[in-house]
């Protein structure tokens, strides 16, 4: 197979194309390898040659005559050699003599060479003895010459300017000889400036002559005429050359060549030459102009092209060098051509050291290289912007990234280079999940509490507006206000027909702004049994109880409200049973029913659904009592009860989730003060039972469990559908939770009573953990942090420090706060707290950062810290821990929980100072 042509840096250069087509002698273009890559008419005629000879070996074309393979091989080196004459018979029988030279020629692929050849007129005649002759075309042996000077000029030119000359020095050389060439007296290019009216002058010799280099093109009429008809003119005598031309008459010049320097329409300038010749120059000159006009067209346009390329290159850098962000270009073989300092802050790797280098040598990590290089693949093949999403560990730790490639285009049409911006993500990914995580947990709730409250034996109803403008409702309020599905229930906005029924009391409708629910939404106040009457449009009343609380963040609203109906349908109302103990506990319970009521009622459904999650550690259950006992007894005292406990002062060891132990023990305790009256004991005792058990009794006595609901006391609402007159509050939910939880913790829970009034026994049974040993992290009791301490809070967000520094003061403690990484450092070491708690979105420094500051300074190494932040997941715990904190504690955190974990710390942490007073 013959090859194929061989590309060059010019073989499709607009420039080459100007000189093979006007050069007047014949050209040849060969490659490093020896082929030939173009030739114009001229040189094929020459050798006597078709158009088919591009492509092929030029010493097969030609053979070996005369040594050219060294003859070539000198001219590769950089030597211009003269070829000896070569004699061939033309078609038309005649004979003829060609000579030329080989002039080296840079090439993208190495040395190629341009070969000349221009025909002897008259050489054989010469051998005879005869004069000289003229050409077929009437060329003398100087015409001949001064064509083939013409063309190595221009090829000159075009070699200058693709070697990167400076574009003055080049412009003024061309002038200079194409001005000589062309029998001028002088010579010029004038470049237009960017208003196009003026002229700026490239010529020495102009500018001695002028007062100034800018000359007014409206001054120069056939200037101007040139560059509207794009193409040269001759002027002669001093018709249009304008006055401002006039002075070169001194230097004898008598007429003008005037060529156009444009390029794609594009109006560039003006090539002027004086000649002293006043009659027209033949058409050769006049190309000549254009080509040297053309050439210097190309030249400006590559020049401006570089110099704004360079300013851009400037500003890039400029701007790059001061970015927050990571700014890299790599080449198309993924090797880095540019980095600024950003990537040094977020890899350790100074960016000097990267350049030439690919994103594997830089030794990252294998996952983050093989996703950088198939996102880069993928733009260099389709030109197509690409984002990019990844996880890094630097030296200050983990992050998110995202990496925007945008494809940068090279002269081929093609991408010569991709440009990769690279921002940190971590905050942004970080709130997008608790996005999440909140949405799903709102989403979920929602359908909890539907599900809830159609499970719920009372009629519920719910606003999340001030004026209870829209309402919605469980099946059984709707079927006690005999309302379909799709019906807005509020009374504040009543419906386009007539409401079907009425709200009575003592036989006067109640306006709907002192309804429960909008008493509830509007003031924020809970609203307990509030009797009225519905008077239904048949005329049938119906009596019912109402109750209304606000529910605040439990409906993830400030102004929410719930209403239970509950229908008393043919009961009288008994005043004694609705007397002063009930509006006490009433008044006692006020902003807090409504939310405990909501609470229950979504942990019985998560129990059901299997929905709930034990966070378990090795716990103290006797402690837990012991505690739980202690919160509790307020509330024995109140109601005049006799409390007692047993077992509670040795540990005993189990595997729980402290805060549902609590509740579980929370509410056997409630629902024996609930059911003892005054004047009644309640004993709790705490045993372990066998080595495989722990055992939570509780006895009280109190009014006792029917047999016919002893069976029945564990499940959900059973206590409401017992007789109202036993009833002490609440819809029977606080034992089925205790039921369920024990459940979870793989224990049991059994009920015993002799009878009414005989009574009532809860006994809890947990799997019991052998003794926790000698050194192991162990269930404290919070009494540690009961001593006040120094505590310094790092938190950004001003409310939040705000609002736990008054927690902490409640609590005892010396309380300093920093707003941020480098003050909480300040602090640290003014401040001498005994405990940090640093959140870890920090502006600035981060928490981790902050961690890390501390951990490294000896003083201060074993200083507690606790990580109280919004970032909750595994991955943000664990991250925490490596940082240097000794706790992980996701926000929300309630007062008692951050008591536990500073009496735990400042317990095991040596040195501690206690809080001034």
């Amino acid at each position: 197979m013959e090859p194929g042509p061989v590309p060059t840096a010019t073989d499709t250069d607009p420039l080459l194309d100007i000189l093979f087509a006007h050069a007047g002698i014949g050209l040849c273009l060969v490659a490093p390898d020896g082929r030939v890559v173009r030739a114009n008419g001229d040189w094929l005629r020459a050798m006597g040659l078709s158009s088919q000879a591009v492509g092929e070996d030029v010493l097969a074309l030609l053979g070996e005559d005369g040594g050219l393979t060294s003859l070539l091989e000198r001219a590769r080196r950089g030597e211009p050699v003269e070829l000896p004459s070569r004699r061939r018979i033309d078609q038309h029988g005649r004979s003829t003599c060609w000579e030329g030279r080989l002039v080296p020629v840079p090439t993208r692929l190495g040395a190629g060479v341009l070969l000349t050849a221009r025909e002897v007129p008259g050489a054989l005649a010469r051998e005879r003895g005869s004069e000289p002759e003229r050409s077929r075309s009437g060329a003398t042996p100087t015409a001949e010459r001064l064509a083939r000077e013409r063309a190595e000029l221009l090829a000159s030119m075009a070699q200058d300017l693709s070697g990167g000359a400076d574009l003055d020095a080049v412009l003024r050389a061309a002038v200079e000889r194409g001005t000589e060439l062309l029998g001028g007296v002088d010579g010029a290019f004038l470049l237009l400036e960017p208003d196009g009216r003026h002229a700026r002058v490239h010529s020495e010799a102009w500018k001695l002559g002028r007062t100034g280099t800018v000359l007014d093109v409206d001054a120069i009429p056939a200037g101007r005429a040139a560059l509207a008809e794009r193409r040269p003119r001759f002027v002669s005598g001093g018709h249009g050359q304008g006055e401002g031309l006039a002075w070169l008459k001194s230097r004898g010049a008598r007429s003008w060549l005037i060529a156009p320097v444009s390029v794609q329409g594009q109006r560039l300038g003006l090539l002027y030459v004086a000649r002293a010749e006043g009659d027209r120059p033949p058409q050769p000159d006049l190309d000549f102009a254009e080509a040297i006009a053309n050439h210097a067209a190309l030249a400006i346009t590559r020049a401006r092209g570089s110099q704004a390329l360079r300013r851009s290159e400037e500003r890039f850098r400029t701007l790059a060098e001061h970015a927050p962000d990571v700014i890299t270009r790599f080449d198309r073989d993924m090797r880095l051509l540019y980095a600024n300092a950003a990537l040094g802050r977020v890899t350790g790797i100074p960016a000097a050291h990267v350049t030439g280098k690919t994103s594997a040598e830089l030794e990252l990590p294998a996952d983050l290289v093989a996703c950088l290089e198939a996102g880069l693949a993928r733009v260099f093949e389709t030109g197509e912007p690409r984002t990019l999403e990844f996880r890094f560990d630097g030296p200050h730790g983990t992050g998110y990234h995202e990496a925007r490639l945008a494809p940068e285009p090279g002269e081929d049409e093609g991408v010569a280079s991709v440009l990769a911006v690279t921002r940190d993500i971590t905050e942004r990914k970080h709130a997008e999940h608790s996005l999440r995580e909140a949405e799903e947990r709102a989403r979920a709730r929602a359908d909890e509490l539907e599900a809830v409250l159609d499970a719920v034996p009372a009629a519920v109803c719910i606003t999340r507006e001030r004026d209870a403008r829209h309402v919605e409702a469980n099946n059984l309020c709707r079927e006690l206000l005999r309302l379909p599905p799709a019906v807005n229930l509020s009374r504040t906005v009543p419906g386009d027909g007539a409401p079907s029924f009425r709200a009575m009391k003592d036989g006067v409708e109640i306006p709907a702004h002192e309804l429960p629910l909008q008493v509830a939404a509007a003031r924020g106040v809970e609203v307990r049994n509030h009797e009225f009457s519905l008077v239904f449009a048949d005329g049938t009343r119906r009596h019912v109880l109402g109750n209304a609380a606000p529910l605040r963040d439990e409906l993830g609203d400030p102004r929410g409200a719930v209403v239970a109906l509950v229908d008393i349908t043919e009961r009288r109302r008994d005043e004694d049973a609705l007397g002063a103990s009930r509006a006490s506990r009433a008044r006692a319970e006020a902003g807090r029913g409504g939310a405990r009521l909501v609470d229950d009622l979504l942990d019985v459904t998560r129990i059901s659904r299997g929905k709930i999650q034990l966070r378990r550690t090795l716990v103290d259950l006797a402690g837990i009592v012991r505690r739980t006992v202690d919160d509790h007894a307020a509330l024995f005292a109140q109601q005049e009860l006799g409390l007692r406990v047993s077992g509670a002062d040795r540990p005993l060891w189990v595997d729980g989730d402290r805060t549902r132990l609590a509740q579980i023990v929370g509410n056997v305790l409630v629902n024996a003060a609930k059911f003892t009256g005054a004047g009644g004991r309640v004993e709790v005792e705490v045993a372990a039972e066998d080595d495989a058990r722990a055992r939570v009794t509780v006895r009280d006595t109190g009014v006792g469990i029917a047999p016919r609901l002893l069976g029945r006391v564990f499940e959900p609402f059973i206590q409401a559908e017992d007789s109202l007159h036993r009833s002490r509050g609440g819809l029977g939910l606080g034992l089925a939770l205790v039921k369920g939880l024990v459940e979870l913790h793989g224990g049991t829970v059994e009920a015993r009573s002799e009878g009414i009034a005989r009574g009532a026994e809860f006994t809890l049974r947990f799997p019991r953990c052998a003794d926790a040993p000698s050194g192991s992290v162990r269930d404290e009791e919070p009494a540690a942090a009961a001593r006040p301490r120094r505590v310094l809070i790092v938190e950004d967000n001003l409310d939040a420090a705000e609002t736990l520094c008054l927690m902490l003061e409640m609590c005892g403690h010396e309380v300093g706060v920093a707003h941020d990484g480098h003050g909480a450092m300040e602090q640290v070491r003014a401040f001498r707290p005994d405990v940090v708690l640093c959140d870890i979105g920090l502006p600035g420094m981060d928490g981790y950062e902050v961690a890390r500051a501390i951990r490294s300074d000896l003083a201060l190494a074993d200083l507690p810290l606790v990580a109280l932040t919004g970032y909750a997941l595994p991955d943000d715990q664990r991250r925490a821990i490596e940082a240097g904190f000794d706790r992980h504690l996701a926000k929300p955190v309630s007062s008692d929980e951050l008591q536990r974990v500073i009496g735990a710390l400042s317990a095991r942490a040596p040195g501690l100072t206690p809080a001034r007073a």
